[in-house]
């Protein structure tokens, strides 16, 4: 309802100036916003699997990583840290095993940490996709979230990208990949009963 609200004059073509209002208290802040893993919780990281794409950023393969118990990073410098090479706090680093295949060419590694790969396609079927193709579905629905900014594994999804000159024996060895929320897409949908519409932002 309008009521009293004044309706700006002008005709087609013109620049109005329309004042909304917008009813958002349900969506925290911390349910939208990226959310840094400290030294205490790098136990959380439970699985690993790396993409593996050409220098093309190509899709090539993947590869399941084991995983090892938490240990120091005193004895890691800056140039240690990937991607870039910046060893800031941490102090506490995961250790983990993963099979490539050699290489000289480029190749772009995506590591994802804590994701569930439940109904993704298998490897031969997205053999030569591009990484835009490939990394932007690897999305996580939290189908009841309410805003109570209770913890929930929706959020535990990590990514790190790192460029390789060449894949050989030597090219991870003693090297750190600092894993990343990189960024959450939130919609909000109103019931269609209402006559909807479509919220959708980036942090």
């Amino acid at each position: 309802p309008m009521g009293s609200m004044l309706i700006p004059e002008g005709k087609e073509g013109d620049s109005i100036t329309l004042t909304l209002g917008l009813h958002a208290d349900d969506l925290s802040d911390l349910a939208l916003r990226s959310e840094a893993i400290n030294d205490d919780e790098v136990e959380k990281i439970t699985s690993l699997r790396i993409l593996v794409f050409n220098e093309h950023q190509q899709f090539l393969y993947s590869t399941d990583a084991v995983l090892g118990d938490p240990t120091s990073a005193d004895a890691f410098d800056d140039e240690a840290f990937l991607p870039d090479g910046k060893k800031g706090s941490i102090t506490k680093i995961k250790s983990f095993k993963a099979t490539f295949i050699q290489s000289n060419e480029p190749r772009y590694l995506h590591f994802v940490a804590n994701y569930d790969w439940t109904g993704q396609k298998q490897d031969y079927f997205l053999v030569g996709n591009s990484a835009g193709a490939i990394i932007p579905n690897l999305i996580t629905k939290i189908e009841t979230a309410n805003g109570n900014n209770y913890k929930t594994n929706a959020f535990d999804p990590m990514w790190a990208q790192v460029k390789l000159n060449k894949l050989d024996g030597e090219s991870l060895q003693g090297k750190v990949v600092k894993l990343l929320r990189c960024h959450a897409k939130v919609t909000v949908t109103v019931a269609p009963e209402l006559k909807g519409f479509e919220l959708t932002g980036f942090t």
